[in-house]
């Protein structure tokens, strides 16, 4: 019904509000398919569930409030009002059903865990991505571009990853990792690193066996003493 409203003429006056109810209407859907919770039994597997599936309703979340940020600035009299009423009605659905749900389940299965080591097991791991991801495709000869984007959503990378497919006609891969504790951003960026070990100085700075990280010019020498860079 909504891609045939967006076909009239009225349509743009009001196309936030049908924006925004379609992503409504995608998380009621999430929501009914998963009423009786996520009980996975294991971290590893509770982590899969959400990069293949549940980082979804993170998506439609995203995309409400985009659509009901651009409505505020066009918005209706009649309509504005019970838009946010709908907006209530979504902070409720995410918060207090889907990441409370979601976030009980996975503390409950990863409390104990944590207790005995900050790497969960059979998670890849961000200190180990220079080596797993970089290094074999650097023995072959091959050329590597990473990009950095500090914080960036899960889902906002899947969406990426789906246009990427559809604009480019290529193919692209998306993957995950557990971060660094804690995830901030001067231990993560030296965790991508190639290195043995991470270490602190006096000064809280990160080292890479014993090399500053600190600054872009820091961490260029770090990849040249792997012949990167």
């Amino acid at each position: 019904a909504t891609n045939t409203r967006r076909t009239m003429k009225w349509y743009k006056r009001v196309r936030h509000y049908y924006d925004g109810l379609l992503q409504v209407a995608n998380m009621q859907k999430f929501n009914r398919d998963h009423i009786a919770g996520f009980h996975i039994a294991e971290h590893s597997k509770l982590f899969k569930a959400y990069c293949d599936e549940y980082y979804k309703m993170d998506t439609y979340y995203r995309q409400f409030h985009s659509a009901f940020g651009k409505s505020l600035k066009e918005s209706s009299t009649v309509l504005e009002d019970l838009y946010k009423n709908v907006a209530d009605y979504v902070e409720n659905l995410y918060t207090n059903w889907y990441l409370n749900t979601l976030g009980s389940q996975w503390n409950k299965l990863t409390f104990d865990e944590f207790q005995k080591d900050s790497e969960l097991v059979d998670i890849p791991q961000q200190n180990r991505f220079y080596n797993n991801q970089i290094s074999p495709l650097l023995q072959n000869n091959g050329r590597v571009y990473v990009i950095i984007s500090d914080a960036l959503r899960y889902e906002v990378a899947a969406e990426l990853c789906d246009l990427l497919v559809a604009e480019t006609k290529g193919t692209a891969k998306l993957s995950a990792m557990q971060s660094m504790f804690p995830s901030a951003t001067p231990y993560g960026m030296a965790a991508l690193l190639p290195h043995k070990q991470i270490t602190l100085d006096e000064n809280l700075k990160v080292l890479c066996d014993g090399m500053s990280t600190d600054g872009t010019a820091a961490r260029e020498k770090v990849l040249k003493t792997v012949g990167s860079g």
